[in-house]
């Protein structure tokens, strides 16, 4: 999943093929639109590097899948927030409770 925020929908990412050109279509999960568009790239290292250019919501959920033709090239989720502290930011948080254990185990002989 990638972090994207209402002022910058810059990915990185390595798609199976190493392509500039490619066909966006990015799916809101909340309203469940589709919309396509041509994208290029740039390269960054070992990565490439897409703007999406669209306008997020904050707190809503897009699905991305970048296709050549009809080969899909990437899939991924991105989140909109625009809090600066990724590191802290847990997007599950209070979703997940552990399970509570005593650790005994039972040996048979």
């Amino acid at each position: 999943m990638q972090v994207v925020t209402t002022s910058s929908q810059v990915i990185k990412c390595i798609p199976r093929e190493k392509t500039l050109n490619v066909t966006l279509a990015l799916r809101d999960e909340q309203t469940r639109e589709t919309t396509t568009k041509n994208l290029t790239g740039t390269e960054v290292g070992n990565f490439i590097q897409y703007d999406l250019d669209f306008t997020p919501i904050e707190g809503n959920y897009y699905s991305i899948t970048l296709k050549e033709g009809a080969n899909i090239l990437y899939r991924d989720m991105l989140f909109c927030t625009n809090q600066t502290n990724f590191d802290a930011y847990k997007i599950s948080k209070d979703e997940y409770v552990s399970p509570t254990t005593n650790n005994e185990y039972i040996f048979n002989e």
